[in-house]
């Protein structure tokens, strides 16, 4: 079996996680480390290649109707990139706006996310030794003081634990600030899973932070009810309206 036939069985199949890994393993010679890092970068752009072929096959009109009527007949809500973005540039590929009885990419969009969870559940076993991958900064690309504001922000209108600013803030790489080596302790949010969701897509559309996978970089950052957080990307995509409290969430990211 070749990549390409692999990743074209996942995005047709509904493949268990134990087919998932035995086909990895067969295709990485045991889940050889080199091999392994070269699947995954491989995924990547078939991933990339797929979200451009989704997104041109969304025409302008389905775009702007959904950026005027966002909720109307159950459609998905239209996030642009940036508030400044024109339409011919087009809308995130999972937030382009469907309505969500006829949306046809959305099995697709689970089994891709399940398979990227499965190699990178793999590489963490594989790369550490079956010991615990440490959860690394989340690159913070606003001032300090910006940070410091939206963390009290957070905490006082309940959306996250209070505790010690201090504590929480060494969760983010701030330029010029030193960072501690020392194990994180979780951000506990105290709302809906997507809201988290929302929050996190909205820090990262408003420029605040820089990072390549923004679902697996900031999940282990956060528990809710003392649990650790997984399948944001799937609760994003499964909400066709803005989260309760969303209005919450813009005051504080533009703030």
């Amino acid at each position: 079996m070749t990549t390409q036939e692999l990743f074209d069985l996942v995005y047709n199949s509904s493949l268990s996680k134990l087919d998932m890994c035995k086909m990895v393993q067969e295709l990485t010679d045991g889940f050889e480390e080199a091999k392994l890092k070269m699947l995954y970068k491989e995924f990547a752009f078939f991933v990339l290649s797929i979200k451009y072929s989704w997104a041109a096959k969304i025409s302008d009109e389905e775009i702007k109707a959904a950026i005027v009527e966002p909720n109307k007949q159950g459609m998905f809500t239209a996030i642009l990139k940036k508030n400044n973005i024109e339409y011919d540039e087009r809308a995130e590929w999972y937030n382009i706006p469907i309505k969500s009885q006829s949306y046809p990419y959305l099995k697709h969009f689970i089994r891709l996310d399940k398979f990227e969870r499965v190699l990178h559940q793999i590489g963490q076993k594989s790369f550490s030794g079956n010991v615990e991958e440490p959860v690394q900064p989340i690159k913070w690309l606003k001032s300090e003081e910006a940070l410091w504001q939206l963390i009290e922000s957070l905490k006082k209108n309940g959306l996250i634990q209070s505790r010690e600013t201090e504590d929480i803030i060494q969760h983010f790489e701030v330029t010029g600030r030193e960072a501690k080596q020392a194990k994180l302790e979780p951000i506990s949010w105290l709302k809906s899973k997507a809201l988290l969701a929302y929050f996190i897509r909205q820090l990262n559309n408003s420029g605040s932070i820089d990072v390549e996978n923004i679902w697996h970089e900031l999940e282990p950052h956060f528990y809710i009810n003392g649990k650790a957080v997984t399948g944001l990307r799937q609760s994003e995509a499964s909400t066709y309206s803005s989260p309760k409290s969303s209005d919450i969430i813009d005051r504080l990211i533009k703030q």
